[in-house]
């Protein structure tokens, strides 16, 4: 079973202090989370490294751009 990532975690590692900032920051990172019962955010470490890996055909739409 993969660990969940909780939303204090999130946004300790992100340097976000309120939800709603989390949650619009997970969403432009393609990153995708759930809700707990008492409403907290909550995600995975497949689900965080997703987006950076991507697959085969993402790779191939959208090369890799520099800064």
């Amino acid at each position: 079973m993969e660990e969940l990532i909780s939303q204090p975690v999130l946004m300790e590692w992100v340097g976000i202090k309120q939800k709603t900032a989390l949650i619009k920051w997970m969403i432009k990172n393609r990153i995708p989370f759930f809700y707990t019962r008492k409403g907290e955010v909550v995600t995975t470490y497949a689900a965080i490294n997703q987006p950076l890996i991507g697959n085969e055909s993402q790779q191939k739409e959208q090369p890799l751009r520099f800064l």
